[in-house]
């Protein structure tokens, strides 16, 4: 192998890699679409850094097939597509992209939260069907509603800095978070007090072992019957069988989606049936700004891997040798 540079952007959904391109040519090192490409073939190119996106994982075949990877950096803050221990094993350095899409995150479940709670897709529905007022829903006004934030990371903590000026009272779970609390805002030890007393719930947490199917059939069953539940984290943290059947049962009002446990959800799936739920195809990130910070920051924090640099947002221990 010689000492050329290779990176392949692997399992990502643009139609081009112009941005990565500008990125990492100027460093002289050559980029791959590695959605035309098997692990071995990438091997064969001699791939040294992997820019992940959605739809690939890099898990321990993988790896085994690569003997030239020395680094993987995930589009995006969710890693649940990489295999870390079967990296770290390698020398591989993990690294995310932790800070690019804090606002959009925000702000796509504050408008969910003020979407279901004005009934927005119902009045929509209707109005298209030809009724106009008919079976008016109750509603009730935000100022007086106590929103449930799951996780108090950089989005949890986005999201309260905007919802305090329009919620009555905010309640945080998060037992890993040790930082400082903004005011207004109240800590909670038991996530069945924080469910029982919502009548807004959103998730912010990453999806791994201990956050796996968090908000179950049992604790689904603490909320409120006029409460809404919101996930524009990772699939997998609300399982989507327990929510339908409270949803159905009158249980609860209604949730919105952005993740799923399997993407791209399907048509025929029960989630696209129910009309109580507000679905979106994992699109919470999304603007021209985050998208661009995205790609940039992805390709930055290779280079820095790949000349010898501290990488700005490491997930492993482990060093790579150049």
């Amino acid at each position: 192998m010689t000492d050329e540079k290779v990176v392949a952007v692997y399992g990502h959904t643009f139609t081009s890699l112009d941005i990565e391109l500008a990125v990492l040519s100027a460093h002289n090192i050559r980029l791959l679409n590695g959605n035309d490409l098997t692990p071995i073939e990438m091997a064969k190119r001699g791939v040294t850094g992997i820019v992940l996106g959605t739809l690939k994982k890099v898990d321990r075949e993988l790896i085994a097939a690569m003997p030239f990877l020395k680094v993987v950096v995930r589009q995006g803050i969710g890693v649940d597509n990489i295999d870390i221990p079967a990296a770290t094993e390698r020398n591989i350095v993990i690294c995310n992209v932790s800070d690019y899409c804090i606002e959009e995150v925000a702000v796509h479940a504050l408008t969910c939260a003020l979407s279901l709670m004005r009934n927005l897709t119902f009045f929509d529905s209707n109005i298209r069907k030809g009724l106009w007022r008919k079976g008016m829903p109750q509603m009730s006004r935000p100022s007086r509603a106590t929103v449930g934030v799951i996780g108090y990371g950089q989005i949890g903590r986005a999201f309260v800095a905007r919802a305090r000026s329009i919620f009555g009272t905010i309640l945080i779970y998060d037992p890993w978070y040790k930082g400082d609390v903004q005011e207004g805002v109240k800590f909670v030890d038991d996530l069945d007090e924080l469910l029982a007393e919502s009548d807004v719930v959103t998730v912010h947490v990453p999806l791994m072992p201990q956050t796996t199917s968090l908000i179950d059939s049992k604790r689904l069953s603490k909320m409120k019957k006029n409460a809404v539940v919101i996930n524009a984290s990772r699939g997998g943290i609300i399982d989507e069988d327990a929510l339908l059947s409270v949803i159905r049962a009158g249980n609860i009002a209604g949730a919105a989606l952005d993740t799923f446990s399997v993407e791209p959800l399907s048509k025929e799936s029960d989630l696209v049936q129910e009309g109580r739920i507000l679905l979106t195809p994992h699109i919470a990130w999304l603007s021209k700004e985050s998208e661009i910070e995205l790609r940039e920051h992805a390709a930055q924090e290779i280079i820095r891997v790949l000349f010898g640099e501290n990488p700005h947002s490491q997930l492993n221990k482990t060093q790579v040798v150049v």
